[in-house]
């Protein structure tokens, strides 16, 4: 009985000991509950100017406090070895600097030549691999003279280096501390001591790409309709759907709306604190320099939510049109935006006559949209202020910490 009895204890203590260590690990982790929609920075990727870490083969000059260590530094001139000897630095300081899970160099990617992963869960690169290549004309080519066939043209191209030669790519939610990045780049002034001066211009950073996301903490009808959307896909669960796209990853925009409680608790193992939790995820991928006024123009102007039931009541509808509604409710019952542009392309029709029967279907609808906050509306509140607060935070710590 004691040793039944000391079993029983044991088992006990471990349970709250399981608990507390649960609640105090899943606290930092898991998404606040949340009481109204909001909008996040979900995820940036910013190229930072650094022509010497990019293909510039002019001999380095050291600031006169060098660490003795990175005195060879003085005869490099060739890329490969500037970029060997700064991930040499790195590795020399892994402990402070990288990610205990990946305390190496994670090899070449597309690229870059170097990749690590510091801690905080910034994802560095740097050393640029390919030159800018830009188009400068055509060049007809000639050949046995044949009638009625036109000449032939090839297009001419220049290449040079890339002056952009860190790549950053972090989530500002779930980053707290900087400081490593920060002495990753005092670790690059000392290649380029003349960096500071170069810090004084606005066009020293670009982004490639940034993720908004909007979570909205209540359950709605992913019905929605977007007209610039070459491609849509779907994917189902138990439930219904569970993941809706908006053009591809090779878009320069692609809308994903999916069920983020679901990732949370199936994907992530983590618990949700709303009882429902959808989120809108855009990716812009476009390439900006951060201080471009095109950051706050709206994203999701193309995107709308429609109330079937409001539609059907209206008496504008004509018969074609209700039969396009119809064949598109029936296409999947909770996407109707979806339905309507899969019905009209698979219409036996001419690409004008497509356009112009969505156009009018579209028009008489669109006073049918649901009273669910729209994404443009969330982005013109919240946006503008969330970005810039990111800029002068992520353009501070850079410029003054290394000026």
């Amino acid at each position: 009985m004691n040793i039944l009895h000391e079993k029983r204890k044991q088992n006990y203590i471990r349970k709250i000991y399981y608990c507390v260590f649960m609640t105090f690990t899943l606290k930092g982790l898991c998404m606040e509950k949340l009481e109204e929609t909001t909008l996040s920075l979900d995820n940036v990727t910013v190229l930072v100017f650094s022509p010497r870490l990019a293909g510039d083969a002019k001999p380095m000059r050291l600031c006169s406090d060098t660490d003795d260590i990175t005195n060879p530094l003085n005869k490099v001139t060739n890329l490969d070895e500037r970029c060997s000897l700064l991930s040499e630095l790195i590795l020399l300081n892994k402990e402070e600097m990288l990610d205990p899970k990946f305390n190496r160099s994670l090899g070449m990617t597309e690229g870059y030549m170097y990749h690590f992963r510091l801690r905080g869960g910034i994802d560095l690169q740097f050393g640029a691999k390919h030159k800018i290549k830009n188009k400068v004309g055509v060049t007809e080519l000639y050949g046995p003279w044949i009638e009625g066939v036109e000449p032939r043209t090839i297009p001419n191209f220049t290449y040079h280096d890339s002056e952009f030669g860190i790549r950053i790519e972090f989530n500002p939610n779930k980053v707290e501390d900087y400081s490593i990045l920060v002495r990753f780049l005092k670790f690059y002034k000392k290649i380029n001591p003349f960096w500071s001066q170069d810090l004084r211009g606005n066009k020293l950073f670009k982004v490639t790409r940034l993720d908004i996301a909007i979570d909205y903490p209540f359950e709605i009808d992913p019905s929605m309709f977007t007209s610039r959307a070459q491609k849509m896909s779907m994917h189902f669960n138990d439930h219904g759907i569970q993941t809706l796209y908006f053009g591809t990853r090779k878009s320069r925009k692609q809308l994903r709306v999916y069920n983020k409680k679901d990732e949370l608790i199936e994907q992530q193992k983590l618990p949700c604190a709303n009882d429902h939790l959808w989120r809108f995820e855009l990716a812009l991928n476009e390439t900006k320099f951060i201080d471009d006024d095109g950051f706050y123009e709206d994203p999701f102007k193309y995107v709308h939510y429609f109330d079937y039931n409001e539609i059907v009541k209206l008496d504008s509808l004509s018969n074609t049109q209700r039969l396009i509604l119809l064949a598109s409710k029936g296409v999947n019952s909770s996407s109707l935006g979806f339905g309507i542009d899969y019905v009209i392309k698979s219409l036996d029709s001419s690409k004008q006559y497509k356009s112009r029967i969505k156009k009018e279907l579209i028009e008489k609808i669109k006073i049918c949209y649901s009273s669910v906050p729209s994404p443009t509306e969330i982005f013109n509140q919240q946006f503008k202020q969330k970005w810039d607060s990111f800029k002068v935070m992520f353009k501070g710590f850079i410029i003054n910490e290394t000026a």
